[in-house]
């Protein structure tokens, strides 16, 4: 009420108290004249005002205080509540039950605290005792090694009385220290388990392993409940070699030096006979190793795992075990016995490798694939199969090597003496998308089916693995496996089929069965759809991680073949095999004494894939460390795109190529194809080489069943007119002798130079009066791109009785073509070797190529007449261009039909020339010998 009194309209107030003499009135006395009363009431004026203001202060504390009480009024409120709650017996029989179960869980905590620091002492302990055991085993084994390494030796002697009982007394003391082995062997075993069971029991229930880069997750094998993994070769044991002869003895550091029944040995008359029984194998005893080499029994090798445990690495087991079947032959009662093996299908339709994100090719030229089933045609007529006919093999094993016997017979002074392999106790295991005659799409199939012949031959246990894409006929399941890839385990099956050679020498083929191999459209890619398979960057990883399995765990012939072999992997397919072998497996103390060959059959094809689509962890389980091998480099993709071949490349101990031309070429950035920086490198470190492909046996005019005339240096001539003169009436063109007859076998795309032919028939065929222009006739074989086959099919129908333009391949006619023909054309852009060139010279064929690859090693070419005519074998042209071509094809039509004796010179110099497998074994030996010596090219 005071507030409205005196402050709601102070003016008014002021204004009453001045009296109304002053209302809205001029003071009518002069400013500067004295009024007290007036002075009075400013004074009151004043003090009121002042009075105001305090009034309101005073308000605005009362307000802060009665806010400040209505806040402590709510807080006792809510204190009031929680001590009410508090008295609830509900609420504190759960509050109580609360801290009860978090003193059980801290409890509980603590004591599984002290479990796990136990568990872990119980561990160190366990690994303690295990270390102490292997290591006596290893001892006793060495010890027992040396037992009959001296008994061997004493075997040797028994012509007398005293040297017969010095050879029983040898042999009982290696049985002893034997003996002692095994006992030791047990322990470290039992020492094993125990630590599997400790580390088992740790484990989650039911929990599936999962693969990580610092532990390799191979198989266990097992045989009667029996582990059987594989021996540790060298370091960790292994074959050793005889005395006597420099051959493989039964002796092995975890497999026991010759078994002789249960380690109860024949009597001293028994080793006079100079046999040795072993077990229930019959193997034959050191006693005659000098006439031969023993074979080992099953190595009962329980601790030494293949992972490296010898070394303290314990290997993760895959979820499945591996499974050994019995070994089957080709036996007719075992097909019998199971329809299932041995079941016969008709031959596979493989196709080339076409152009693709993960296997491009140069130029971006897609090469079509063609089915490869092979038929034989009878003499007199073309079977138009779809083989690839310059790379099929039409001997069988016992005529190849007959053919070697009598080639090997005939040796001549120029000949240099064989190569005397140090290494030839090495097995060598053969890693290939394609072998011949299983699956081939071109030439590397045919390469590994040499290899796998040649290296067996010259004495290597060899063996030679590839995918099963088909129920091959006389191939048995031997066992299977667990692999890990993409996250989970997927199961392989090993097929074997072991092919003999004589002398116990052979070679022990392996099929890795999978379901993403079963595909009939091709090996590769569907060439309905074009391109290649989309999961090939997981089928061949499959491959590479089943191979690399294979010499550890499949007991082929009584052993394994153990840790300390040379892999020889072929092109992108087997790329990522050398980046297993050193971030899984190396890593991890296994393979640590293995090395790895690299060969590259086609830089075009490269393995190239996006690392978001396939993880370096996640989908192959590699380490970090492997990113950067794997790393690759696309225009499209960036830094996101990974290149298997160019890993292996930087992984392998060597990097070989099919040609010492194609070697240099790679190394540039025209034939590198984007890797010549990498093959530089590789190549600036010794660790580059070009060795030429050979040619088998039976590309020899002298003993070829399937020409007209068979002949030789001798009488060439006369052998190749008969030839010739069949062929032209078997391929319906007009006989005459005269005629230069030329001659094309192969793939008909743009890579081989196919155009350059067919623009140059029409001069060839037009007779310009100069006498060698329309005296000509041209053959030529081959399927691929339609565009191709059509021009051949026109030409043969412009030109009839002139040109044959054969759509198809037949290998018989192929060897027929090459006797028959006077000139061979290879006018290939590229060629990192080439086969039909060496087969033609070996006929007398002279060949025309294009100066590229192994085309340029292996013809010598006539530049200078004069100066060449005691070396040359054929024509070379530069540049991959028709005028070039043709300026080559002209020198060799001219000289064939004007000047008879030097045509028969160079014809005499090609047929001279080697080009057969034994002199590129012998290269291939000396790298052999050269990466087993020397360190690692990347060592862990």
């Amino acid at each position: 009420s005071w507030q409205s009194a005196s402050m709601s309209t102070p003016s008014n107030s002021w204004s009453a108290m001045r009296g109304p003499e002053h209302s809205g009135q001029a003071s009518s006395m002069p400013s500067w004249q004295n009024n007290p009363a007036q002075d009075a009431r400013a004074r009151a004026i004043a003090e009121a005002e002042a009075a105001e203001a305090a009034a309101r202060l005073e308000e605005e504390e009362a307000l802060r205080a009665l806010e400040e009480i209505e806040r402590q009024e709510a807080e006792l409120r809510a204190c009031q509540q929680q001590l009410l709650l508090g008295q609830d017996p509900a609420y504190l029989a759960r509050r109580q039950e609360e801290e009860r179960a978090a003193a059980r869980a801290k409890a509980e905590a603590e004591a599984a605290k002290k479990a796990a620091e136990q568990e872990t002492l119980r561990k160190n302990a366990t690994k303690d005792s295990l270390e102490k055991a292997k290591a006596d085993a290893e001892a006793k084994w060495a010890v027992a090694e040396a037992k009959w390494g001296a008994a061997e030796k004493a075997l040797m002697n028994t012509k007398t009385k005293e040297g017969q009982e010095a050879a029983a007394q040898a042999v009982a003391e290696a049985e002893a220290a034997e003996e002692q082995a095994r006992i030791a062997e047990e322990k470290a075993n039992a020492a094993k388990e125990s630590l599997a069971n400790i580390e088992s029991s740790s484990a989650a229930p039911g929990s599936v392993p999962k693969p990580d880069a610092s532990h390799s997750t191979l198989p266990t094998a097992s045989t009667n409940n029996v582990s059987s993994n594989s021996p540790a070769v060298a370091a960790n044991g292994g074959m050793q070699k005889a005395t006597a002869n420099n051959t493989q003895s039964t002796a092995s550091y975890m497999g026991g030096v010759n078994n002789a029944s249960a380690n109860k040995t024949q009597s001293t008359a028994s080793f006079m006979g100079g046999v040795y029984n072993a077990n229930a194998s019959n193997i034959q005893s050191t006693a005659r190793n000098a006439g031969g080499q023993a074979k080992p029994e099953t190595y009962a090798s329980n601790y030494a795992q293949h992972t490296g445990s010898l070394s303290g690495h314990k290997a993760k087991p895959d979820p499945t075990p591996f499974t050994r079947l019995p070994v089957g032959g080709s036996s007719a009662r075992e097909a019998s016995m199971n329809p299932s093996i041995g079941e016969a299908t008709t031959a596979l339709n493989s196709t080339a490798c076409a152009s693709s994100e993960g296997t491009s090719t140069p130029n971006n030229r897609n090469i079509p694939g063609t089915p490869d089933c092979v038929s034989v045609a009878g003499e007199g007529m073309m079977n138009r199969t779809t083989s690839l006919a310059t790379l099929d093999q039409l001997l069988d094993n016992d005529e190849l090597l007959k053919l070697r016997g009598q080639m090997d017979q005939k040796v001549t002074e120029d000949r240099p003496a064989r190569y005397g392999a140090r290494h030839l106790n090495t097995p060598i295991v053969i890693v290939s998308s394609e072998i011949n005659p299983w699956s081939k799409t071109g030439g590397l199939a045919m390469v590994a089916g040499s290899y796998a012949y040649e290296f067996a031959v010259r004495g290597h246990r060899t063996m030679a693995i590839a995918p099963r894409y088909a129920n091959y006929p006389n191939c048995f399941k031997i066992g299977t496996a667990s692999v890990w890839l993409d996250g989970q385990a997927h199961e392989v099956s090993y097929y074997h089929q072991r092919q003999d050679y004589g002398e116990g020498r052979g070679c022990d083929f392996i099929f890795v069965d999978h379901p993403s191999y079963h595909r009939p459209q091709g090996l590769y890619g569907d060439p309905a759809k074009g391109g290649e398979y989309e999961d090939n960057c997981f089928r061949f990883s499959i491959l590479c991680l089943a191979a690399t399995e294979a010499p550890l765990v499949l007991n082929l012939g009584g052993s394994v073949f153990g840790q300390e072999v040379c892999f020889i992997a072929n092109d992108w397919q087997t790329g990522i095999l050398p980046v297993y072998l050193v971030h899984k497996y190396k890593r991890n103390r296994t393979y640590a004494k293995a090395r790895c060959m690299m060969v590259l059959h086609n830089m075009g094809y490269q393995g190239r894939y996006k690392k978001s689509k396939f993880p370096i962890d996640s989908f192959f389980g590699l380490p970090p460390e492997a990113d950067a091998d794997l790393q690759g480099h696309d225009m499209h993709w960036g830094l996101d795109a990974i290149n298997l071949l160019s890993a292996g490349i930087k992984l392998a101990d060597r990097v070989l190529t099919v040609s010492p031309n194609y070697a240099k070429e790679i190394q540039s950035p025209e034939g590198g194809q984007g890797l010549h920086d990498t093959l530089r490198d590789k190549a600036n470190a010794g660790r580059v080489q070009g060795i030429l492909n050979g040619i088998s046996d039976e590309w020899n005019p002298a003993t070829d069943p399937h020409i007209a005339q068979r002949y030789d240096q001798a009488n060439f001539e006369e052998g190749k007119r008969r030839c010739k003169a069949a062929f032209q009436r078997e391929l319906g063109l007009h006989e005459d002798p005269n005629l230069c007859l030329i001659g094309f076998c192969g793939r008909l795309c743009h890579q081989k130079g196919i155009h350059l032919i067919t623009e140059s028939i029409d001069w060839m065929m037009q007779n310009e009066g100069n006498g060698v222009n329309g005296y000509v006739q041209i053959v030529m074989m081959g399927k691929g791109e339609t565009i191709y086959q059509t021009a051949l099919q026109q030409a043969e129908a412009n030109h009839r009785g002139r040109v044959c333009g054969y759509v198809g391949f037949d290998p018989a006619v192929e060897h027929r073509m090459m006797a028959a023909c006077d000139i061979l054309l290879m006018p290939s852009q590229y060629e990192p070797c080439g086969l039909p060139q060496m087969y033609a010279q070996q006929y007398g064929t002279l060949p025309v190529v294009h100066e590229t690859g192994g085309l340029k090693d292996s013809v010598m070419g006539l530049w200078n007449e004069a100066a060449d005519q005691e070396t040359a074998t054929g024509f070379l042209f530069c540049g991959f261009d028709k005028g070039k071509m043709m300026e080559r094809l002209w020198q060799a039509m001219q000289l064939y039909r004007k000047n008879k004796p030097l045509w028969r010179q160079l014809q005499l110099n090609a047929i001279r020339s080697n080009y057969y497998w034994p002199g590129a074994i012998d290269e291939y030996e000396k790298n052999i010998d050269s990466v087993m010596e020397e360190n690692a090219a990347a060592i862990w």
